[in-house]
């Protein structure tokens, strides 16, 4: 991203103002959202639904920013939310400085996450329970479209390109599980599909 660019985007978020994100060739359809902190490796952004509905928090990086603009339809879009009393939510102080930290603060925000690898697996995200979190490496508890938990998994932090979290496919995870991770995993050779940001869930893949 240009510095100019940076410099602009640094103002949207210091008035929280509803943004377009451009993330070519990764995404296919832009990512629109509330610009609520900015750091020099990671935007935070409350994410809005093409349905014109808030979906939660992500953060992405910005070196995979290609462009942004402010939302070329702004107006419209918080006039709609306003009619549906849903109210940007800023989150104040979030830590951006590293994904470490990024994780630790959505780990005391959230029961559950959604992991994106998209420079490694361009179709798929993980959603579950972060566990931990290493100077590398995040563990994540993960659960399946069915809402069961299943096997613990690694992820490398350098590969790890999105976060989402309190977003309505995840709370509704979360409220149909209802309960602890067990101490024993599961096991499962696959999990919800995660295509142009929406989620694709093979009704085979957990029975």
């Amino acid at each position: 991203m240009m510095p100019r660019s940076l410099k602009e985007l640094a103002r949207a978020v210091q008035r929280r103002q509803l943004v377009r994100i451009e993330r070519a060739p990764i995404d296919t359809v832009p990512l629109d959202g509330f610009a609520l902190g900015l750091s020099d490796r990671y935007l935070l952004v409350q994410h809005v639904e093409q349905t014109v509905q808030l979906n939660g928090y992500m953060v992405v990086r910005l070196e995979d920013i290609s462009s942004w603009q402010h939302h070329p339809f702004r107006d419209f879009v918080q006039q709609a939310l306003g009619g549906r009393r849903e109210e940007m939510q800023p989150l104040d102080k979030f830590p951006l400085e590293d994904l470490g930290q990024v994780l630790n603060a959505v780990k005391v925000r959230a029961p559950l996450v959604a992991i994106h690898t998209e420079k490694v697996d361009s179709h798929r995200c993980w959603i579950g329970k972060i566990a931990s979190v290493t100077e590398h490496s995040l563990f994540l508890r993960k659960i399946s479209a069915m809402a069961q938990w299943i096997e613990m998994e690694r992820f490398r932090l350098r590969d790890i390109t999105r976060i989402d979290w309190g977003g309505l496919y995840e709370q509704a995870l979360w409220e149909v599980n209802a309960s602890a991770p067990p101490s024993v995993p599961r096991t499962s050779t696959s999990g919800p599909i995660h295509i142009n940001g929406k989620v694709s869930i093979d009704p085979h893949a957990f029975y």
